[in-house]
């Protein structure tokens, strides 16, 4: 939330709020989609031994912070070197040194691995839900960036700047996108509602460790 309110404040760097808004809403997506698709337990639901000291009711798998933790900071970076190589810093800022941007990024990377790590030792999740998350977070990352990025940025600041006027086009295009996203979600959960079998013993275990009200 952080670099979209900072650059929500700067008038001409709202267009990369905007793409670290689309950012995030890819990253919930496909968490959650992911989440009911694999509607794996996490570890404090099925052995008495792992003590549960962050309670969730939702499925495990793919990790959420381990998404988020290392897709963000990722991002963030390849934002960041991307402005240095196109020009938008000045090469004499501390910001373009290659030594700099070199501990940032693995700065970026020891976060999110971190993040994650943290969710093991909470008993939130288990290795295999982390590394997923871990991919996932990298892949949008990349993808986004690569792909997105600057059509991303050039479409809003056109919106901004009044020089693209074709509204109805532009409102079309996100309306598509909400409705493929809606399907996408909606099929999900028909394609995947029958297969999940939920022990009973995960909700006696959510209720001893959380609480009944987790429950």
């Amino acid at each position: 939330m952080a670099p979209i309110i900072f650059f929500m404040l700067k008038l001409k760097e709202r267009p990369r709020a905007f793409y670290y808004i689309v950012l995030l809403t890819a990253f919930l997506f496909v968490m959650n989609v992911g989440k009911l698709f694999y509607h794996q337990a996490r570890p404090y639901w099925l052995s008495p031994n792992v003590h549960a000291y962050s309670c969730s009711t939702q499925y495990g798998n793919p990790s959420g912070h381990s998404l988020f933790g290392m897709g963000a900071t990722l991002t963030i970076w390849l934002d960041l070197n991307q402005t240095v190589l196109s020009g938008g810093i000045s090469a004499s800022s501390i910001w373009a040194k290659c030594c700099i941007r070199a501990v940032l990024f693995a700065s970026a990377v020891t976060f999110g691995l971190l993040v994650g790590y943290s969710r093991i030792i909470l008993g939130a999740h288990a290795w295999n839900q982390l590394a997923l998350g871990w991919q996932l977070g990298v892949w949008l990352a990349l993808t986004l960036h690569f792909i997105f990025r600057e059509s991303i940025l050039r479409n809003v600041k056109g919106l901004l700047e009044v020089r693209d006027t074709n509204y109805r086009r532009v409102l079309s295009l996100w309306l598509v996108i909400m409705l493929a996203t809606l399907v996408a979600m909606v099929a999900n959960a028909l394609a995947t509602e029958p297969r999940i079998v939920d022990d009973p013993s995960w909700a006696e275990a959510i209720t001893i460790k959380c609480g009944p009200e987790k429950a």
